[in-house]
């Protein structure tokens, strides 16, 4: 529908587009405040270097989704974002095979956190987001980072190994590999089949 020519359309944004995905594992509106997400916001949430989080307590989860909620002006954004990464986590289970409670090997890890970035990336280029031009990336100074987000610009549109720090420091990377090394807990702590 989004995609369909008309006479007086110059700009189709989603020209393009197409669906994807299976009818069988859609998104559900019971989905929106389910503790798959909440899980992936706390894991997330505390980021500080590597690191397997392997419980998963739902009074500390709940409260966390909650209250750290107050420290950004994108909530339904950020909410939207933590959704979808847990909806893609059968496909991960599937395609890795993620066994409940069961660490990952490294290759495991690896490919992982590759398919949550590239998730990531496409989740923000359906949003609008591109990535900077040369001379915005040459500019975009820790500074100027929430300037260029505010104008749909995001300097970790790019591949994975490219990947660098954030404002904080911390390498972008570390997140991806953080939910990677978590997702057999997660699955264990929500019983995913």
């Amino acid at each position: 529908m989004i995609s369909k020519e008309e006479d007086t359309d110059i700009y189709r944004k989603y020209k393009r587009m197409r669906p994807f995905g299976m009818v069988a594992n859609s998104y559900d509106l019971k989905q929106a405040d389910d503790l798959l997400p909440m899980m992936i916001k706390y894991t997330y949430d505390n980021t500080s270097g590597e690191k397997i989080i392997r419980d998963f307590p739902e009074d500390i989860i709940k409260r966390n989704w909650i209250e750290n909620w107050k420290k950004t002006d994108n909530i339904s954004a950020l909410k939207a974002s933590c959704r979808y990464a847990a909806n893609f986590i059968p496909v991960k289970q599937r395609s890795l095979n993620i066994k409940e409670g069961v660490d990952l090997n490294s290759n495991q890890i690896q490919l992982a956190a590759l398919m949550e970035h590239n998730r990531w990336v496409i989740e923000k280029l359906l949003l609008g987001f591109r990535a900077p031009t040369p001379q915005e990336a040459a500019d975009m100074t820790p500074e100027k980072r929430e300037y260029y987000k505010a104008r749909f610009i995001h300097q970790d549109i790019k591949a994975y190994q490219n990947l660098g720090e954030d404002a904080k420091g911390v390498n972008v990377k570390i997140y991806d590999i953080n939910i990677s090394h978590s997702l057999p807990y997660m699955v264990r702590a929500y019983n995913i089949k």
